[in-house]
């Protein structure tokens, strides 16, 4: 489903983020000029508070690697694996705000989940960890050797298949 573009409620969305970032920053660089929400104050310990806010306006300031749409689907995709409501609450919302699509968020949420799956399979299961890291550094290898084209190889055959298209590959 493809959400309809507003440029003006996503103009207001723009700037409702600059306002929550530069508040955060605000609150991290002074004193508490501002009071913190009372959900900063009633959990978190007091002396460990001002430090928080800090490091929280580091990771959305200017030297921020990551742009807010991709942090906020990142946090999104955590939240919603870990699973905690407030962080989903949160999260949903920020990242709604930086204009992804539906597609965006199901995915990055389908792929949080594909991970959280399978480490509850290997780790579950006790897969051997060394014999892990020797398959996947095998696969990766012959990613590499296929130029970033994802290969798959069918055991005991000379057939391969490269992005799901049959391939002359010698063996």
């Amino acid at each position: 489903m493809k959400l309809p573009y507003h440029p003006e409620e996503q103009e207001m969305k723009l700037m409702n983020n600059v306002i929550l970032a530069t508040t955060l920053a605000l609150l991290a660089t002074t004193a508490f000029a501002q009071e913190p929400p009372m959900f900063y104050k009633n959990t978190y310990p007091e002396h460990a508070l001002k430090p928080r806010l800090e490091a929280e306006a580091v990771l959305v300031g200017d030297g921020a690697k990551l742009d807010a749409k991709t942090r906020e689907l990142i946090a999104l995709g955590v939240a919603a694996q870990i699973p905690c409501a407030y962080c989903v609450y949160v999260h949903d919302k920020n990242a709604r705000a930086e204009g992804p699509t539906e597609a965006q968020i199901r995915e990055a949420v389908a792929t949080a989940a594909h991970v959280r799956h399978w480490s509850t399979v290997l780790n579950g299961m006790g897969y051997d960890f060394e014999a892990f890291k020797a398959e996947v550094d095998k696969m990766l290898s012959v990613i590499a050797l296929f130029d970033g084209a994802i290969c798959t190889e069918f055991e005991g055959t000379a057939e391969r298949r490269v992005c799901g298209r049959p391939a002359s590959v010698p063996a």
